[in-house]
């Protein structure tokens, strides 16, 4: 495989959503050489006063194959975390977990006017705040289920999804339009949960879209997933854009689990907005994100204070 090829699946990212970073960051997100963004450049990535889409570069990376961009670096690194464990998707796991947010004012910022991320499942036991920055460390369990949805308007939907679409990095003020997803047939998580909840509730049934983090590292990635209420009355969890990436980075088993099973590497969130953090300097124009990250308590081993930084 090659960058090339990965760039002639891709689906461009409407100039209206174009977010733009620049040539370096290109460099770096790709591994490439400057001679192969150029040669990328030629074939059609778009490419303004020097400057690449952030979604287009990602995409071009993730599908490349080459095995060294940082899209596939991320992908095959939570391959080897399904791994982990025995591939034990579902027991019961204790972490330690650290959550921390900056003002992009950094050392200039004059509030310490933080509040803690709301996360049902963590229970903060530390905080640290100070003018321009707030950390917190906590301990959480997360738990997983096995389960296999039974009704079969909702494994018509699914089975249509996967054979429909094909997993897209999607501009967040792209991921809601739900037309533009079905026309373009590749998103996010976000994306292709609006879709599949559309499609669902066509054929009569009710779902909620449930936003989060998922654990493929140290840091955790912003993720959402659908859950529904199944004809057996037992709630089922689906999880569209793991299941679609199954087909590049994992396996058929982590595919099929993602259709009706809950997940042991996944964090909820209270709300979709709880991905932001409430500070003083905060403009429409311009949100902070929660960062978080996650160590593994080992039985027999007592929690501690660590730092905030984590692999990314």
């Amino acid at each position: 495989m090659s960058l090339l090829g990965g760039l002639r699946d891709v689906v461009p990212t409407p100039p209206e959503h174009r977010v733009w970073i620049s040539r370096a960051e290109a460099l770096d997100t790709l591994r490439c050489t400057p001679e192969e963004l150029a040669q990328l450049v030629a074939a059609g990535l778009v490419e303004e006063d020097g400057r690449h889409d952030y979604c287009d570069v990602w995409n071009v990376g993730l599908l490349s194959g080459t095995g060294r961009s940082s899209p596939e670096r991320i992908m095959i690194f939570f391959a080897r975390m399904l791994k982990s464990y025995g591939a034990d998707w579902v027991s019961a796991r204790a972490y330690e977990i650290v959550g921390w947010a900056q003002c992009p004012r950094a050392e200039h910022c004059p509030s310490s006017e933080w509040s803690a991320p709301v996360l049902p499942d963590v229970q903060w036991q530390h905080e640290e705040i100070q003018a321009g920055r707030a950390e917190w460390r906590g301990r959480v369990e997360l738990t997983g289920n096995t389960a296999t949805v039974r009704d079969p308007r909702v494994r018509e939907v699914w089975d249509d999804l996967l054979r429909r679409y094909r997993f897209h990095f999607t501009p967040m003020t792209l991921s809601s339009d739900v037309a533009g997803t079905r026309h373009r047939g590749v998103g996010d998580c976000d994306s292709l949960c609006q879709v599949l909840m559309s499609e669902l509730l066509d054929r009569g049934v009710t779902a909620e879209q449930e936003s989060g983090y998922i654990f493929g590292g140290a840091r955790l990635g912003l993720h959402s997933w659908v859950r529904l209420v199944d004809t057996d009355g037992e709630i089922k969890i689906l999880d569209p854009a793991m299941a679609l990436l199954s087909d590049l980075f994992f396996t058929p088993e982590y595919k099929a689990f993602c259709c009706g099973s809950g997940s042991n590497r996944v964090l909820r969130r209270a709300s979709r907005e709880g991905m932001f953090a409430a500070h003083p300097c905060v403009t429409e124009d311009g949100r902070i994100f929660y960062e978080f990250t996650l160590r593994s308590i080992r039985p027999g081993r007592a929690p501690g204070p660590r730092c905030s930084e984590g692999a990314g």
